[in-house]
């Protein structure tokens, strides 16, 4: 067994922006359930609120300034969770911006952070056999590791996995910034940070790490490619041979329709779909909407964002709901999205809903009460709305992209093992498609609740993910 560290900048229950943080907090609890000894570490931003207790205080060098800070303990949920306290630098409004956008310093901020759970392992004389960072908020753990503890021997034999979550984002600082840091130049050079004269993190955790894991297979091919690259393709293509991705889980408690506490005493699972039409009938009494049997229900739950494919929703979702569909949106984001949202559900008043904001309860309502569910995406590295459909008997429909195409299988291109509708170029004609065949399959019922079946009984939970983790953490540990 080994002792694992897992650095993320964000984790459920305590702070999320995005899947990161469902990650970071479902798969270390994973590891631990399979017995290794897992400590994750995250920084303590003013938010949080659950209690904590002190475990120790440590200083960090930041340009030539000693930089006291203190190390938080939880361990609610049975895994050891550690948190860098210093207010300087973690008590802000946001986790990486404000209104204004992005802090100055989140540098210096991520730095210090990743230094400190260096010093936790030290502090507690715990060698980890893995670190396991995610993310460019990270990735300037690696170079510190590999350059400034070069010669010390208490983490000789410690192994790197680095996992790519989204690929944009990558961490761009001043060329200078590695001094901070007491780095040695070297750092800056091609095949170290350096990427156009500027310091990428994402790019430090790459080149330093032993292994770079993505979040499904089909995400760590596109990212080798031009269209998905950002620009990194070639670093990663050189990395190739140790590159792998894999998928994320989800966590089979919180999304399980048959125990799911937010859907109103209308739980069901697959040998009770009828109960999911009464769910669906009261759903949309709730919202405003009148229930027709025969009218199936689309929904999207979503950042607004471009990545998601929402201009192809905007240039669509009037025809679809001229179809004969009631549909309803729930996210936040693209203003003009929204409104134009809006816009339709003033014009077509018995058949749309929309939610400009994010309600844990009405997502779960969502997933339950829909027949379809919109997913689009131009890129998706790995994807949990699909998974939760798939659980919840509501069929996707999807771009053939990343974690999207490693999950959901088009039941006319796969007859077998159909569980939802892909379409395969990114543009309106063929989404219009894949909706209309997806809508062609509400007229047979019994044909529909097998394809449903299908979904509601595939594995996707963490243990998968985390034997996987285990696997290639063996591996590294065996090789020198």
């Amino acid at each position: 067994m080994a002792n694992v560290l897992f650095l993320s900048s964000e984790m459920v229950p305590y702070c999320k922006t995005g899947g990161l943080a469902d990650v970071s907090g479902a798969l270390p609890k994973a590891l631990q359930d399979r017995g290794h000894d897992v400590k994750t570490v995250i920084p303590f931003y003013h938010f949080i609120t659950q209690e904590m207790k002190l475990h120790s205080h440590f200083h960090i060098h930041v340009s030539g300034y000693k930089r006291e800070g203190s190390l938080l303990h939880n361990s609610d949920d049975g895994v050891n969770r550690y948190f860098v306290y210093h207010p300087h630098y973690y008590d802000r409004d946001g986790i990486y911006g404000d209104s204004h956008g992005d802090f100055g310093d989140n540098d210096e901020r991520y730095a210090y952070f990743c230094e400190a759970a260096l010093l936790l392992c030290k502090i507690d004389n715990w060698k980890p056999d893995v670190i396991h960072i995610n993310d460019w908020q990270t990735g300037i753990l690696a170079p510190i590791l590999r350059l400034k503890y070069m010669g010390d021997p208490f983490f000789a034999n410690t192994k790197l996995v680095f996992t790519i979550h989204n690929l944009a984002f990558q961490g761009f600082f001043s060329g200078s910034c590695y001094q901070k840091f007491d780095l040695p130049p070297e750092v800056m050079r091609f095949d170290g940070m350096e990427f156009h004269n500027n310091a990428s993190y994402l790019k430090a955790g790459i080149q330093y790490s032993d292994f770079v894991t993505t979040v499904s297979p089909t995400y760590a091919r596109e990212i080798q490619t031009r269209e998905f690259g950002f620009g990194m393709e070639e670093i990663l293509q050189a990395k190739s041979h140790s590159l792998v991705g894999i998928l994320n889980g989800i966590d089979p408690q919180e999304w399980n329709p048959s125990i799911d506490p937010h859907l109103g005493g209308y739980q069901y699972d697959h040998d009770s779909l009828y109960r999911k039409h009464e769910l669906k009938a009261a759903f949309l009494q709730s919202i405003g909407l009148e229930y027709w049997p025969h009218v199936p229900l689309i929904g999207m739950v979503s950042r607004f964002a471009a990545q998601k494919g929402i201009s192809l929703i905007e240039s669509v979702m009037e025809r679809v709901l001229q179809m004969g569909t009631q549909a309803v949106f729930l996210g936040s984001g693209d203003t003009g999205f929204v409104n134009s949202l809006k816009y339709l559900q003033e014009k077509y008043p018995r058949q749309l809903r929309v939610f400009p904001t994010f309600s844990n309860e009405l997502a779960h309502q969502i997933e339950g009460a829909s027949d379809y569910f919109l997913m689009p995406s131009r890129y998706e590295p790995c994807g949990l709305n699909q998974m939760y459909s798939l659980r919840y008997g509501t069929l996707p429909i999807v771009f053939h992209t990343g974690g999207l195409a490693d999950t959901v299988f088009d039941c006319d291109s796969h007859p077998n093992q159909g569980n939802g509708y892909s379409f395969y170029e990114y543009n309106e004609g063929a989404f219009l498609d894949a909706i209309s065949r997806a809508l062609g399959l509400y007229k047979f019922p019994e044909m529909k609740e097998h394809v449903q079946r299908r979904g509601m009984m595939t594995d996707f939970s963490w243990n998968k993910s985390a034997q996987d983790y285990e696997n290639l953490f063996h591996f590294l540990m065996q090789s020198h």
